[in-house]
């Protein structure tokens, strides 16, 4: 077992076989004398567990996911027992590459990462979170709700399992991320992957796309670009976003607090 403290709660880490069934909720409890307002920043820790995200990519779904995904029933069951759970802030992150931490402790128990995979969505404010049993903890976003890697025949896959499905628009930031707007909402291609980014735009007019993608990381945000992207044979338009406006354009919060909000615009579905 593992305790990670700070000067007004606690998290309790507990092991389990990787083998096990899955339960209502799995063994990390948080205090709940944890504040439904507690404001409380994370802080970037070293990435010193690569393999988290590729222990996901043996977890494959169904192709073409649902944009409003049930949570499991033992979940739905431990929320109708114990409906007054405080909800969470500050504990739970994603990274840029779509690895989840606690604090400084990096998940990487595939049966963990499923679950949270499983029970993983955004409420009305665009506030994504994971709905752990009967508490609902709120994750901070080091970029974007979901993060994509390729698989072994080049299908883009989030961190969860699931192959991109929807995708209707792509977003370049000033320093050259890549997002998806897809069926489950904003997904940042991770930055391992940049060569097979690159070799999927093209220009629409067929132009040449290095100088389209130098005009297009030149150019202001929200401006629209000549650069399509390919997903799956199908070409997306690119539009330069910056990273700061990605949550406004997309609908979502990194760093969710009781109480924001509802964004401006429109929130991609859990």
């Amino acid at each position: 077992m593992m305790i990670l403290k700070t000067a007004r709660a606690s998290c309790r880490v507990d092991d389990a076989p990787d083998d096990s069934e899955s339960p209502a909720w799995i063994g990390i409890s948080f205090n709940t004398n944890i504040s439904r307002h507690k404001n409380e920043e994370t802080t970037d820790v070293p990435p010193t567990c690569d393999n988290a995200f590729q222990k996901t990519q043996v977890i494959i779904v169904d192709d073409v996911p649902d944009s409003k995904p049930q949570l499991d029933p033992r979940v739905l069951a431990a929320m109708a027992r114990w409906p007054d759970v405080p909800e969470v802030h500050g504990w739970l992150r994603l990274d840029r590459r779509g690895r989840w931490w606690i604090r400084e402790t990096c998940i990487d128990r595939p049966s963990w990462i499923d679950f949270i995979g499983r029970n993983y969505a955004a409420d009305d404010r665009g506030a994504w979170y994971f709905q752990n049993g009967p508490q609902r903890v709120y994750a901070t976003l080091d970029y974007a709700p979901w993060v994509l890697r390729a698989d072994d025949e080049g299908h883009w896959r989030d961190q969860a399992g699931q192959r991109v499905a929807g995708a209707r628009l792509a977003a370049l930031d000033e320093e050259g991320s890549l997002v998806l707007l897809t069926d489950r909402g904003a997904a940042a291609i991770d930055g391992t992957e940049l060569e097979r980014a690159l070799s999927a735009l093209a220009t629409a007019a067929g132009g040449d796309p290095d100088a389209a993608l130098a005009a297009a990381l030149a150019a202001p945000d929200g401006a629209d670009t000549e650069l399509v992207f390919t997903v799956d044979a199908e070409t997306v338009p690119v539009v330069r976003v910056d990273s700061a406006s990605m949550p406004v354009r997309f609908g979502f919060r990194r760093r969710p607090r009781a109480g924001n909000p509802a964004p401006a615009s429109a929130r991609g579905s859990g």
